[in-house]
C-alpha cells in the first residue's frame, strides 16, 4: 500500500510539472512522462498516442472476443 501512495504522489508531482502524458481516450494521466520514450510505454498507439491501461485494456479485449 505504502508503494501505491509512492506511485500516486509521483504521479500527482508529474502532473503538476505538466509533464505527464495522459490517454488520448479518457484523458487521465498515464504512469508515463512526456520523456518517456515510446518503445519503453504500454498502451502507446504509434500515430495515435498514449493510452492509460483501462483504456488500451478495454480496446483490444473488445477487439480480441
Amino acid at each position: 500500500m505504502a508503494n501505491n501512495n509512492y506511485k500516486n504522489n509521483q504521479n500527482d508531482q508529474m502532473a503538476k510539472k505538466g509533464t505527464v502524458e495522459y490517454c488520448i481516450l479518457c484523458g487521465k494521466s498515464t504512469e508515463y512522462t512526456l520523456e518517456t520514450p515510446i518503445d519503453f510505454r504500454d498502451g502507446y498507439i504509434e500515430d495515435v498516442g498514449q493510452l492509460c491501461r483501462k483504456c488500451y485494456s478495454d480496446i483490444y479485449k473488445n477487439n480480441n472476443n
